[in-house]
Formats: structure tokens, sequence, C-alpha cells
């Protein structure tokens, strides 16, 4: 029986989502950024509470179902790029969850497994329809709440640090202790359940806001703003003692500004204007605050400038994480369970409650491949990696679509394009935060955002009449498909090409 919190929480948000599925997507982020403190309010803080944004998401998944069902296949280019991996990655899957069942009799370890690979799916499609109804500036109103929701909520890492004793702050389960050579340093999660979500929101609000920033002409104020809330976010994430978020944001903002080299859509100089001035403004006020100690820590907590020192230490750690987190992994995996796996779920964050998980497998399932490798096994490994490719190989298509008809929806979907690159790049050596039903929700929704950028550029590309006829003769579907492209231009003859 769920408990009064949680049903104070879905009932509003489900109704909302029954009656008008986009806007309850907008009272799903109102639900996953309460679902946290809410389950410390709850007595015994129910795992359960984690799911509460995904039953409003299915709550509205369900009313977009009417008057046509949504399916894979209505997304453009699917079917040429995405179709055969996917079906091939589906067959891998429930094979996998037959073996995680027979091998731990217990079918819930199969479940979670499932949810973190499958969890994107109905999120990337809704949203994709989204996209087509509300179009640009839709999706930028959605970027927009998830932004205020998180800059009201990150700063209560700040008031735990500063000795707040408020129920709905501090770790759910087990705290994280750093310990360096100065210091033993506690990570502080607010109202967050734990440090690595409070981390990984941290980073998506300053890209976000990056992203955001970019699209649109600032005014001076505007940019002074701007660098100041992400100096701020930054100044609040390494309380988490999680760096990782500062690799995330760099890796993020250096796939973006290349992307904005390589098409030439301009935004450059303000990308990189906002970019550069937060951590030349960040840089400035950790060297301020180690030269100059000023303290709002809770009594006997570790001192301000130790969270700086670490921070500052990100560099010397990523080459050492690469290797140890990223590639070692998979012969561990390949070790302990054999080239065919050890059954879905195995190694999925969430499956230790079920006699899986880190129980089983142990920390080397942190490793993305390791992970994928230890619950699907080498064949299934195979199958991911060829579906990554394809995924690749159709992002390019989609941005070279994009860029040659419309500036504006260009720079999203470049930005989109470099938010998933760099949680791919965290995936690949850090799995816990992607068992987070929220976080998986988020990813799928700016895939499908992403997705939908051909249709809605060729739209404002239509509507402007920037376009040559040539052009809009080739719809998204086709132009997607080099095949299909090549006999259109057959089939146009030499006065039409």
């Amino acid at each position: 029986m769920p408990g009064w919190w949680a049903i104070l929480l879905l009932l509003p948000a489900v109704a909302i989502a029954l009656f008008d599925w986009r806007k309850g997507l907008f009272a799903m982020l109102v639900v996953a950024f309460l679902q946290d403190p809410a389950r410390k309010l709850e007595a015994g803080q129910p795992v359960y509470f984690t799911l509460l944004s995904g039953v409003v998401l299915a709550a509205a998944y369900l009313r977009a179902q009417f008057p046509r069902a949504l399916s894979p296949t209505q997304v453009v280019g699917w079917n040429y790029y995405l179709r055969r991996p996917s079906i091939a990655l589906l067959v891998i899957l429930v094979v996998q969850a037959g073996v995680s069942i027979v091998r731990y009799g217990n079918p819930w370890i199969a479940a979670i497994g499932a949810l973190s690979y499958l969890a994107p799916l109905p999120a990337m499609l809704i949203a994709y329809h989204y996209a087509l109804r509300s179009g640009r500036s839709g999706i930028q109103r959605w970027m927009g709440m998830y932004l205020v929701c998180a800059l009201a909520v990150v700063p209560t890492v700040l008031i735990e640090y500063a000795g707040a004793d408020w129920p709905t702050l501090g770790q759910v389960g087990e705290g994280f202790e750093m310990y360096e050579e100065y210091a033993t340093l506690v990570s502080y999660c607010g109202f967050f359940r734990g440090s690595e979500s409070a981390a990984w929101h941290t980073a998506t609000a300053v890209c976000y806001l990056l992203l955001l920033s970019s699209l649109n002409r600032l005014s001076q104020k505007q940019i002074v703003l701007a660098i100041t809330i992400i100096v701020a976010l930054l100044s609040i994430g390494i309380l988490t003692g999680r760096r990782k978020i500062l690799v995330e944001i760099v890796i993020f903002m250096s796939v973006y500004v290349a992307l904005l080299l390589v098409f030439r859509k301009g935004g450059l100089k303000l990308a990189i204007g906002v970019f550069v001035g937060g951590l030349v403004s960040y840089a400035a006020l950790m060297w301020w605050i180690t030269e100059q100690p000023v303290d709002v820590a809770a009594p006997g907590a570790p001192a301000y400038q130790y969270y700086a020192q670490r921070g500052a230490s990100v560099s010397s750690s990523v080459t050492e994480r690469f290797t140890g987190m990223g590639l070692a992994p998979v012969e561990w995996a390949i070790n302990n369970f054999g080239g065919w796996g050890g059954g879905l779920g195995v190694a999925s964050q969430g499956a230790q409650h079920f006699g899986g998980g880190a129980e089983v497998y142990g920390g080397a399932g942190e490793g993305g491949l390791g992970k994928i490798t230890a619950e699907l096994g080498v064949p299934g490994l195979v199958v991911v990696l060829w579906f990554a490719v394809s995924a690749l190989r159709y992002a390019w298509k989609v941005l070279a679509y994009v860029s040659a008809r419309s500036t504006a929806t260009a720079r999203l979907a470049y930005g989109l394009m470099a938010f998933l690159g760099a949680n791919l790049a965290v995936f690949f050596v850090a799995t816990q935060i992607f068992g987070d039903v929220f976080v998986l929700t988020m990813l799928g929704m700016l895939a499908g955002f992403f997705m939908a950028t051909p249709v809605l550029a060729d739209r404002e590309s239509a509507a402007s009449g920037a376009a040559g006829a040539a052009v809009r003769r080739r719809p998204p579907a086709a132009a997607l498909r080099p095949a299909q492209a090549r006999l259109d231009a057959r089939r146009a003859g030499p006065a039409e090409r």
C-alpha cells in the first residue's frame, strides 16, 4: 500500500497526465524532484518512491496512445538505421532474462535489468511526438522547466553542508566518504537521495543553462547572470564529492563547440564566452577560497577548501578511471561469468536488493562495458556496439539534414547530441546513476527531441521559404535514407537536381 506522501505526489500529477499528456511531462518533472525528499519523510524510506516519476510518465504515455498508438516505426529514420539492431538487442534481452530467472530464481532481478535497458524507449517516443506537436519552443520550455526545478533543489546540498537538521536532507542508506591525504570528506546530497544523483542533476543543469543561453541572444546582464548561476552550481556540486560532473560538462561543451565549428551555424562566440567565463570565474573563486578560507560548514564538517582541492585534482584521475573502470571490467566480466554472460540484471543498480547487483558481481559492474558484458555476454556486447554505431550514423545524418535547413533547430540538435554524448562517456566509466528511472527517462526524452529535429527543421525551412524546391521535395524520411535519396534524385531528372 503506497504511503500518503506517495499518494499526495502521484494523484494530481497522474490526473494532469491523463487529462493532457503534454502537461503531464511537466508534472513528471515536479514529481521527480520531490520524490526523494518525500521518501525520506516516509517510514522505512521505501524504494518504490524512485518509480513515482516513471508512473507519471506511464500515465502520460498511455494517454498519448489515443487516437493513434505510438511506435518506433513512426520516428524518421528508425526503420533504416535502428530497426535491425534494436530487434537483435531485444532478442538478446529476452534470452538473458530467461537465463537470469533460471539461474537466480528471482524475476525481479531480470525486471530491474530490463528496466535499465528499455526505460528510455517510451520516454523517447512520447518526447518525439511532444516535439512534433509543440515545436522547438516546446522543447525549450520543457528544458527550462527542468532547469527551474533543479535550481530550486540543488542549493539544498549547501544547506545540508551548512548543518541544517531537516528530515528531508541527507543520504538514503549508507553515506559515501572520500579518504584524502588532508581529510576524510563526506559527500552531501541535499534533497536528493544520494550524492550521485545530486551530482548528475547539477551537471545537467549546467549543460542545460549553457545550451539555452547559446540559443538566444543575451544582453550583458543576462550573460553575467548565466555565468553567476554556473559558478554557483559548480561550487555546490563539488560538495557531492563526485568529480565526474566537471568532466561531463567539459565533454558536453567540447562536443557542442566542435559541432558548431564543423557545421558553421553561429552562436560559437556566445557559447564559448559563457562557458569560459563560467570556468574562469569558478577557478578564481576556488583560488580565493583556498587562500582566504571562508566556510559555512556545520561544526565538525570538513572545510570547503578540501572539496575545492579534490575538484581541482580531477584531471589526474581521468586516464586511470578510463582504463580501470572502462576497459578492465570487460575482462573481469568474462572471467566471472564466461563469454555468454550471467543473466539480465545481475550487474544492474537496484538488483542488490534481490540478490543481484553488487552482491553478486561486485564493484566491477560500475563500468558500462563491464555491466553489459556481465549481463548480456560477449554476443550482447557486440549487438550493443552495433546499435551504437548505427545510432551514430543516424545522428550524423540528422545533424547534416537539420544544418541545411534551420540554424536555430541545428543549434538545439547540436546541444542535445552533445549532452547525450557526454552521458555516454560517463556511462562508460560509471553506471550507477543510470539505474535511476528518472535519469533514464531524461535521456530517452532528449533522444526523442533530437530525433524530431529533422521534421522541425523541415517545417521551419518550408515556412520561411529559405530552402529551394528540390530540398523541400525531399522530406526527412527520404533524405535520411541514402538509397531512397538516390532513387528520388533519379526520378527528379537533371532539371530538378
